[in-house]
């Protein structure tokens, strides 16, 4: 039986319609993908994110410990800080990406659902030091607000106003008598925050969100989540970047990578790239002008009678009204502008390579 999140029956009283995704039975949409959609680029909107995996280091050595492990300088990070890293393998090639937070009694790690095994295993292998980890994935819920008006909600509701606008950086405040961490993120290239909320108190939450009917809150199912991580061109493991894949070609280097840490695994290679050589393919974007044909995963991009790449993600985009992708293509041929043709199922599709992202207010 497929998991689901501790708002199910919420959202099936809602209206939801679920789809399985991996091991989670989650919201494919409620009102309306258009309109979900619309929500967040319009006013807010409210994604439920408690499926994703959650480990939490512990311990004096935790912070020096994962340090070695990850691309990202974890020692400097303070408490209320937070970054996003990436697992390496020696060669440099992508294990796992992750969101690190400097809780202050331990670290947090939010991996999507399906890596969340794999590092901890990977973790536990090199466990050697005083730090312990402990999945507490079902421990925590995670509401993701989302949208020009995200701020105004929230401060309408916490203890004291939210005024950071640095990535990641986290604080706790009382909603509706419940502590919780409020993480500034822009995920969707709109202003945003995550909730990061003890289990028990998180249908709490989610009703006193939605009782704030001036604000128009729109809950927010995975189909039209897609569609605004692709305009916002973030790549998601297991979709659009997985061990075939360096840091750099899949464009999480300016986030992931710090060249002043030190060591970590993979760091040589992934040095060596960024001063001396240059990666093959990108991860870039594609637009196509008009249609509704949406290419699927795997297409291939030709330029000309040249294989130059394939499709990595694809949605219908009610804000462009028109099919845009994210896809591998070989580096001679990533200046923005450059004609492409995708071989999708329903016969050439004429694209347009372009810079991510598509979208970022």
């Amino acid at each position: 039986m497929a998991k689901r999140t501790p708002l199910y029956e919420i959202h099936k009283s809602l209206g939801a319609t679920f789809q399985e995704y991996g091991e989670w039975e989650l919201p494919e949409k409620f009102i309306g993908v258009t309109e979900e959609y619309q929500a967040v680029r319009n006013q807010v909107g409210v994604i439920d994110l408690s499926f994703r995996g959650k480990l939490q280091l512990s311990g004096p050595d935790r912070a020096q410990f994962l340090h070695g492990m990850v691309t990202q300088d974890i020692q400097g990070l303070g408490e209320g800080a937070g970054a996003y890293a990436a697992m390496l393998t020696p060669k440099g090639h992508i294990l796992a990406d992750m969101n690190v937070y400097n809780l202050g009694d331990g670290l947090l790690l939010e991996v999507e659902p399906e890596l969340k095994d794999k590092v901890a295993k990977i973790l536990d292998k090199y466990l050697f030091v005083n730090a312990t980890l402990t999945d507490v994935t079902e421990a925590y819920g995670l509401l993701s607000l989302q949208g020009p008006k995200s701020d105004v909600l929230l401060n309408a509701l916490v203890d004291e106003p939210v005024t950071s606008v640095e990535e990641l950086k986290h604080v706790r405040r009382h909603l509706a008598g419940v502590e919780l961490s409020v993480i500034q993120t822009r995920e969707t290239g709109e202003i945003g925050f995550k909730l990061l909320i003890p289990q028990d108190p998180l249908q709490t939450i989610w009703e006193a969100l939605m009782e704030q009917e001036w604000a128009d809150l729109k809950p927010v199912g995975m189909a039209a989540w897609d569609i605004l991580r692709v305009e916002a061109g973030i790549p998601r493991y297991g979709r659009d970047m997985d061990e075939n894949n360096l840091p750099l070609e899949a464009g999480i280097e300016a986030r992931a990578i710090s060249y002043t840490k030190g060591c970590y695994v993979g760091q040589e290679v992934v040095a060596r790239m960024k001063y001396r050589g240059q990666a093959n393919r990108l991860l870039m974007g594609l637009k196509f002008q008009g249609g509704t044909v949406v290419p699927q995963k795997g297409d291939k991009i030709r330029k000309e009678d040249q294989e130059v790449g394939w499709i990595t993600s694809a949605v219908f985009s009610p804000g462009f009204k028109s099919p845009l992708a994210m896809g591998y293509i070989h580096r001679t041929f990533t200046e923005p502008g450059t004609s492409v043709v995708v071989e999708s199922r329903q016969g050439p599709l004429a694209g347009e390579v372009v810079p991510l992202p598509f979208y970022k207010r």
